[in-house]
C-alpha cells in the first residue's frame, strides 16, 4: 500500500537532499556512501547541495548563527525539508537497500514523518531524542515546520548559549551531551514537548538507531576502531538499511573500501 491509498496521507517525495560543505572533490568514503543511494535508489532525485549550490534553496544570509559548517547544515536540513519533504541524509549514511521499505512503513502506520531517536539519549519515550542525519517527511509537514521554528528562535538570542540556557528553562533535554554542538537535538525537544499538538504527534513514527544505522558500533561499544574492524565479520548476517558512519569511524576506512566490502550493493 502506497501513502497515496491512504486517506489523509500525503506522499514523501522521492528526493534525498544532503549537504557537502566543500565545492571540491568528496572524500572516497563520501562518494561510497552517495553512489549507494543512487544504485539502491535508481528512481529518486539524489540532490546534493554544496555552498555554490545552496542559494537555491535557501537564504544563508537569513541565519545570524552560522560559526560552524554543522550548524549551517542545521539550518539547511530543516528548512529545505519544511518546505520541500523528501528525505534528509547526511553524507557518510550507506544505503544497503532501496527505501521503499521506509515508504511502506509510512503508509501502513499513516505516518508524515519518520526518523530515528537515540535511546542513549532518551530518559521519556514520550519525547525520544530524536537524531537529525537522517529523517523524512511530506513537503510542509507540521512537525518539521516546528522543529524549525524552534530551531530559528536561535536567530533571537544573541548567542548559542543563550538560546541553550533558555531552553533549559522549560524543556528536559534528558541525556543529551554537547547542547552547544547538539542544538537541533534540543530544538526537537522544545517542539515536541512544548509546541506540537496530540494529533500531529500521531503522525510521527520511529525507530531505534542502535538497532539499525548504529547496530554495528553498539555490538562494539561504541569503540570505533573495533566497530570497523567488525563491520563485515559476519558475512551471513545481513546489514540494516542504513549504516551511519561517524568522523571517528570514517576514518578506518581504507582507500581502496575494503573495511566496507560487505555493504556493496
Amino acid at each position: 500500500m502506497s501513502a497515496q491509498e491512504v486517506p489523509g496521507v500525503k506522499e514523501v517525495p522521492k528526493i534525498i537532499w544532503a549537504y557537502w560543505d566543500d565545492n571540491a572533490d568528496m572524500p572516497g568514503v563520501v562518494q561510497f556512501a552517495i553512489d549507494s543511494w543512487r544504485r539502491c535508489n535508481p528512481d529518486w532525485i539524489i540532490n546534493v547541495l554544496t555552498p555554490a549550490t545552496l542559494g537555491t534553496y535557501v537564504d544563508t544570509t537569513a541565519f545570524r548563527h552560522v560559526d560552524s559548517p554543522q550548524r549551517l547544515s542545521d539550518y539547511v536540513r530543516l528548512n529545505i525539508l519544511a518546505k520541500h519533504g523528501g528525505v534528509w541524509s547526511d553524507a557518510s549514511i550507506i544505503m544497503t537497500q532501496g527505501l521503499d521499505w521506509m515508504l511502506e512503513y509510512l503508509a501502513e502506520s499513516q505516518c508524515t514523518f519518520f526518523g530515528y531517536y537515540l535511546e542513549g539519549f532518551t530518559t521519556d519515550m514520550r519525547y525520544p531524542v530524536l537524531e537529525s542525519w537522517f529523517f523524512a517527511c511530506t513537503p510542509e509537514n507540521p512537525f518539521v515546520t516546528h522543529w524549525r521554528d524552534a530551531f530559528m528562535l536561535l536567530d533571537t538570542f544573541d548567542s548559542i548559549d543563550e538560546y541553550i540556557t533558555w531552553v533549559l528553562l522549560s524543556t528536559d533535554i534528558q541525556k543529551i551531551d554537547a547542547p552547544a554542538y547538539l542544538t537541533i537535538h534540543l530544538a526537537a525537544q522544545l517542539a515536541m514537548q512544548h509546541r506540537i499538538t496530540d494529533e500531529i504527534r500521531e503522525t510521527m513514527c520511529y525507530l531505534k538507531a542502535e538497532d539499525g544505522p548504529y547496530k554495528y558500533i553498539v555490538s562494539q561499544g561504541w569503540e570505533s576502531e573495533a566497530a570497523m574492524r567488525n563491520l563485515c565479520a559476519q558475512p551471513d548476517e545481513a546489514p540494516p538499511p542504513l549504516v551511519k558512519l561517524r568522523g571517528s569511524e570514517r576514518g578506518y576506512v581504507d582507500e581502496g573500501m575494503e573495511a566496507l566490502r560487505c555493504l556493496r550493493v
